[in-house]
């Protein structure tokens, strides 16, 4: 996942009273920027080369160049490759290399279940694949509840205002996949429902055979609108997906039902669509050495990677286990994920004193030098964007103790007035 800084246009046609009276070369189409972007490539012998994996390289930089923290990256796209058919879609796109900037691909879709979804399709084209398709979500926390009850009318301020709509903003894009996710399975649960539920009316009814039969051949013919083999195809599917009713019918009555399944399928839009199985492998925040100082701590200490590391090598081990005990389990029916004949290399459990670690535990001279960052940072900010001599003067003079008194508390430094500070 991507997050375009520059943004591609696309372009929806529209329709209104305005068409009445619109003339030759008005615009009639709404234009869209999006943002979220995804960077994919499939590898073959033919682009297993330096230069190929160099594109791949900079574009997983660029995805994890998190705001404010890391540089935003330039990478370039080109709208011939087989793979950017979402960039050749957009307006104005010229051909050949094309640059844009990105950062942190998390902006928009921290958990992209729906790229994964797009790849998988791309392979797995048997009607029930499905069935043996599971997904793994890896992540430190097992992403808890971000509701807040407590922010109110009452206590709408211009500041919390502000906090809270950033942190919806941020969560509502962020879980966009899990929530389309949420939707089609309930979706299709209920449709697996109603397949249950007609065939049981169709067998204790068999006056309505005849009805239910001319309303969906009907409603059939108009909604495939001629298109025979995408109708036998989806025949064919639904006959194997529901093998565990379908040869149960009468004969009579099998037929009949299924074409009024395929109907309600038809209709709703679910024949391209098929439920997600999604293991997840967390640890929780208390478990874990790098999630102070908004998850960069560990960038500033070895020790706080090398335990969140190992961790996550245990709790993926945790998982595994569970799933091959399960299909060695007699009478388990159908494994929760078929993982049977497999040694795993013994991972020593990571030791449980950082996952208690503060701030104080990161090395004095890391906290120091990002504080010194931090402050050249502010100070070359004010020297580019504020005008004037005294009034950069001023703007340092307000910044430097509060900014400096903010950052030591937040580090937990103690101000060291030897040698003197950047300031």
């Amino acid at each position: 996942a991507m997050s375009n800084l520059n943004g591609l246009d696309y372009s929806v046609p529209t329709s209104n009273a305005d068409d009445l009276c619109a003339r030759p070369g008005d615009n009639q189409h709404f234009t869209y920027t999006r943002h979220q972007d995804s960077f994919i490539r499939s590898v073959d012998q033919g682009r297993d080369n330096p230069a190929f994996w160099g594109e791949v390289i900079v574009a997983a930089r660029a995805c994890g160049a998190f705001p404010m923290a890391f540089r935003p990256l330039d990478v370039l796209r080109n709208t011939g490759d087989p793979d950017e058919a979402a960039l050749a879609a957009a307006d104005n796109v010229g051909a050949g290399p094309q640059r844009f900037t990105y950062t942190d691909g998390g902006l928009f879709q921290n958990e992209p279940l729906g790229m994964a979804k797009g790849l998988v399709e791309r392979i797995d084209t048997a009607p029930n694949a499905y069935l043996d398709r599971y997904y793994l979500y890896v992540s430190p926390d097992p992403k808890a509840s971000a509701a807040n009850r407590d922010f109110s009318e009452a206590g709408a301020n211009l500041t919390d205002t502000a906090g809270t709509l950033v942190k919806a903003l941020f969560n509502q894009a962020r879980y966009q996949d899990w929530i389309r996710m949420r939707d089609i399975n309930l979706a299709i649960d209920r449709f697996d429902q109603q397949a249950e539920w007609l065939a049981g009316v169709l067998q204790q009814d068999p006056q309505k055979l005849e009805c239910f039969a001319v309303v969906s051949d009907t409603l059939l013919d108009n909604l495939y609108d001629g298109d025979n083999d995408a109708r036998t195809a989806d025949n064919t599917r639904l006959r194997e997906q529901f093998d565990d009713i379908y040869p149960t019918l009468p004969e009579g009555v099998a037929n009949i039902w299924l074409s009024s399944v395929q109907l309600l399928e038809k209709a709703a839009g679910l024949g391209s669509k098929d439920l997600m199985t999604v293991y997840t492998i967390t640890a929780e925040p208390k478990e874990t050495a790098s999630e102070l100082l908004f998850a960069f701590s560990g960038f500033m200490e070895r020790r706080f990677r090398d335990h969140d590391y190992q961790l996550g090598r245990y709790k993926a081990q945790q998982f595994l286990r569970c799933m091959q005990a399960a299909g060695q389990t007699p009478g388990n029916g159908r494994a929760p994920m078929p993982l049977r004949n497999f040694t795993l290399q013994p991972v020593d459990k990571p030791h449980p004193d950082l996952s208690q670690a503060t701030v104080g535990d990161i090395d004095e001279q890391n906290r120091r030098h990002l504080l010194e960052r931090a402050q050249a940072r502010v100070k070359l900010t004010i020297n580019k964007q504020v005008k004037g001599f005294f009034k950069r003067l001023a703007a340092k003079a307000l910044a430097s103790p509060l900014v400096g008194s903010l950052l030591r508390h937040w580090l937990e430094l103690k101000r060291r007035w030897w040698p003197p500070s950047a300031w």
